[in-house]
């Protein structure tokens, strides 16, 4: 394969890098990638991206025998600060790796077990880490931390992990959106209401107001996330979701803080994004295109308080 996808992690701006390959089997995709602080008074998301089998810690590894493509995509919604956030990005890549030596993994798989494998990686990956950050926190006496969503994408196959209100949204070739993920946020869900409660924590607000989750004189709107030491390791959890999606009829892969989603319905991503470029025929001739810019700013347009990040993949 031929790689022109390189290594992005920035606070604020865009990129748009492409990834081409001679085998006719795999699907090119362009990744796109906007952050911008907005109207909050300081930047706490972050993001990175990287193609894993071009790293060296992966140059002899289990994946260069057994899959042809090895993209990280991740976006941090970092707050009580951005140290927890960037925390995840500067050590993501050694965690993943950690996990894969831990596994002991060194030899070609099946495709089926590469798929058990991966789901195996990413339920340790946000764990591993909140584990290293809180280490880390506990001598500073940081009290950051941050929502946690990172995609795979394995050959033609999407694998995601989840922790928080970040949220990954397909839209298919006919701009119908599916959300994939499962914000965590009290009052979604009777079982994680239940885990809340169970922990200690209370759960204040009523209807029509936003609940949160109250414990140790702290309010949080999410209820599981990396760092908040404070918090852990019952009332705040970071168990991630994990999740396989079928790309066959997929035309965009969305990852986005709730920035984004705080000010954007589900409903909406295909119009926005094929709005960006009507038809494609840009992209067919070979400009690119930033569609993570044209989420970020329409959700910003639309009057979103917070920090707004986007990551875009256009599948070709």
């Amino acid at each position: 394969m031929t790689s022109l996808f390189r290594k992005i992690r920035r606070c604020e701006g865009s990129e748009i890098s492409a990834s081409t390959t001679n085998d006719g089997q795999l699907k090119v995709f362009q990744v796109s990638t906007h952050s911008i602080q907005g109207r909050r008074p300081h930047q706490e998301d972050r993001f990175f991206c990287i193609n894993l089998k071009a790293h060296p810690c992966f140059g002899s590894s289990i994946f260069q025998q057994s899959c042809r493509r090895l993209n990280l995509f991740v976006v941090c919604d970092g707050h009580a600060g951005s140290k927890c956030s960037t925390f995840i990005v500067d050590n993501i890549v050694s965690t993943f790796w950690e996990i894969v030596l831990e596994l002991g993994k060194s030899i070609a798989v099946p495709v089926v077990e590469m798929a058990n494998l991966m789901k195996e990686i990413l339920s340790r990956l946000p764990v591993q880490l909140d584990d290293a950050y809180l280490h880390r926190a506990r001598t500073t006496k940081e009290r950051d931390g941050s929502c946690f969503l990172a995609s795979v994408l394995l050959d033609d196959r999407l694998y995601t992990t989840n922790v928080g209100d970040c949220r990954l949204v397909l839209v298919n070739k006919a701009g119908k959106s599916r959300q994939v993920t499962h914000d965590h946020r009290p009052g979604l869900s009777k079982e994680e209401d239940c885990r809340i409660l169970a922990s200690g924590a209370l759960i204040e607000g009523s209807k029509g107001v936003e609940k949160r989750v109250c414990a140790k004189g702290l309010r949080m709107a999410i209820s599981r996330a990396l760092g908040d030491r404070l918090l852990k390791p019952n009332i705040i959890s970071s168990v991630p979701d994990v999740f396989q999606s079928d790309l066959t009829d997929v035309r965009f892969v969305c990852l986005m803080s709730d920035g984004v989603t705080c000010r954007v319905s589900n409903t909406k991503f295909g119009t926005i994004l094929r709005g960006a470029d009507p038809g494609f025929l840009r992209l067919n001739h070979g400009e690119k295109v930033n569609f993570a810019k044209s989420l970020v700013d329409h959700a910003f347009a639309k009057g979103s308080m917070d920090n707004i990040t986007a990551c875009v993949l256009y599948l070709g």
